[in-house]
């Protein structure tokens, strides 16, 4: 069960835009946050280890401008911790434990037509565009820690379920890959008794 919850944080980590350095976005300075705090104090939409923290009304009056056709961005901020070690082997754990907590920075812009994501990568601006800003809720696979979902998707084809993506990243055939970035994450956990 813990396999699977790691490869899916894994593959959804993977899909996320590898962020570092930041400088000049929408002739603005992308400011490089230097805590979570930092982030949460400068109304950014904040996912903590891919579930919303901090933001949600921003996020969600970015959602109504989007629907009614009005331009606008959101800065989105992720912040990944290396979690319980118990999940990796000792020497995976080794590996990558200093190199973790990691704060990635991202800005959604949408333009009445399209939606960039932009981020900077060693002083490079990298941008996605994608067509369809797309919500999915559910229940998770089997094995999941949380009980339900609710995910906004960057795409290109509106047609995909959430299945048909999950099963993209899971596939060992790349054909059967879906390209979309997931940019908000709303998790529901189940409370222990």
């Amino acid at each position: 069960m813990k396999k699977y919850i790691i490869i899916f944080i894994i593959l959804i980590i993977i899909s996320l835009p590898i962020c570092i350095k930041y400088t000049n976005l929408f002739h603005k300075i992308i400011p490089s946050y230097n805590t979570l705090e930092d982030a949460k104090n400068d109304n950014c939409v904040v996912l903590e280890n891919l579930d919303i923290t901090s933001g949600q009304s921003i996020w969600q009056n970015f959602i109504k401008d989007t629907e009614e056709q009005k331009t606008g961005t959101v800065r989105l901020v992720n912040y990944l911790t290396l979690g319980d070690p118990s999940g990796y082997s000792k020497e995976c754990y080794e590996e990558m434990k200093d190199k973790y907590p990691v704060l990635y920075v991202k800005d959604l812009h949408y333009d009445s037509e399209k939606y960039t994501l932009s981020c900077y990568e060693d002083d490079t601006e990298i941008k996605y565009e994608y067509k369809y800003l797309l919500r999915y809720t559910g229940k998770p696979r089997k094995g999941a820690t949380f009980s339900e979902y609710e995910y906004y998707v960057l795409i290109n084809e509106d047609s995909y379920t959430w299945k048909e993506i999950e099963h993209g990243m899971f596939s060992s055939n790349m054909n059967d890959y879906i390209d979309f970035k997931l940019v908000y994450s709303d998790l529901t956990f189940e409370k222990e008794e």
